[in-house]
């Protein structure tokens, strides 16, 4: 559904997004994790094209979104909920609502004011509230649902769970998991790794604008699993240096841990077990490909 290829993104000459790679398929909540200033805000303001890249692509639905007017973006299916959340404070929750609403779009699904207080029902209790008068995670579903007025066939949500209660935060990952289950396709940035986790397909993470992982939660829980063993064995090395010859490990990378073997004071069953885990052998082959004097772990 989503195509972002090879897109660099700036704030005047500040280099934001470097060559930024992904892909979202239809049906999937895919989270955007990273660190403050990792480039997640910017990576759906750029598909948004609030951020115009300078460089690349973001296809949607077959179609090239670069230069558009983000109105534009809107109109072809994209929704977006800002991290700002940006509501119409002297209105009141029913007329934040109506000021989103778009026609009905073919291949997605379908939302009413109703249905809305149905999927957000502190929202139905407050519809004549003034926007200014509500808490922040009553601001924060108004918003989600002022979007979804506009019959998105993808939302993009910018940290959703930030700033809000615990008590709300939960009510938000049910409501993303509901969105999910109505065919919606979402995208979410985060810093909340427990609450992306409970709602996400897949995770994508970002450093300095770079994308560094791309896959499932179990591939990232095997990936951490399979370090935190490598620090272990590590750990246990007396007379050894942490950094090996690169061109004896490339060629035989568990080889020469079984010669290390010893100076390890691992025993062989220990060490074999070890070994064996898949998760770990491919961290250490990702790990040895690389220059030499490299750190392992």
């Amino acid at each position: 559904m989503l195509e972002v290829e090879g897109i660099h993104s700036f704030y005047g000459k500040a280099h934001i997004l470097d060559g930024l790679s992904f892909r979202v398929g239809r049906g999937e909540v895919v989270a955007l994790l990273g660190r403050n200033g990792a480039g997640k805000s910017t990576t759906m303001k750029s598909v948004m094209q609030l951020v115009k890249p300078r460089q690349g692509r973001v296809t949607f639905q077959g179609k090239d979104m670069v230069g558009q007017p983000a109105f534009k973006v809107a109109k072809a299916g994209i929704g977006y909920v800002p991290e700002d959340r940006r509501i119409f404070s002297d209105l009141t929750v029913t007329e934040n609502l109506e000021v989103g609403r778009q026609p009905a779009r073919e291949g997605a699904p379908q939302w009413t004011v109703e249905q809305l207080f149905d999927l957000f029902p502190n929202l139905s209790e407050r519809r004549g509230n003034r926007g200014k008068h509500m808490s922040g995670g009553e601001q924060q579903m108004l918003t989600i649902a002022r979007t979804l007025m506009g019959n998105p066939m993808l939302l993009l949500l910018d940290e959703p769970s930030e700033g809000i209660a615990p008590v709300i935060v939960e009510q938000m990952a049910a409501t993303i998991l509901r969105l999910k289950a109505e065919g919606l396709t979402v995208m979410i940035s985060e810093q909340n790794l427990h609450f992306a986790r409970a709602v996400a397909d897949r995770a994508l993470i970002l450093e300095s604008g770079e994308k560094k992982f791309d896959g499932t939660f179990a591939d990232l829980r095997a990936i951490a699993k399979a370090r935190e063993a490598g620090r272990e064995l590590w750990g246990q090395v007396s007379c050894c240096p942490l950094t090996m010859d690169f061109t004896l490990a490339s060629a035989y990378p568990l080889e020469s841990l079984k010669a290390w073997a010893p100076a390890m004071k691992l025993k062989g069953a220990e060490l074999s077990a070890l070994l064996a885990d898949a998760g770990f052998r491919d961290a250490v082959r990702a790990e040895l490909d690389q220059p030499a004097g490299v750190r392992l772990f």
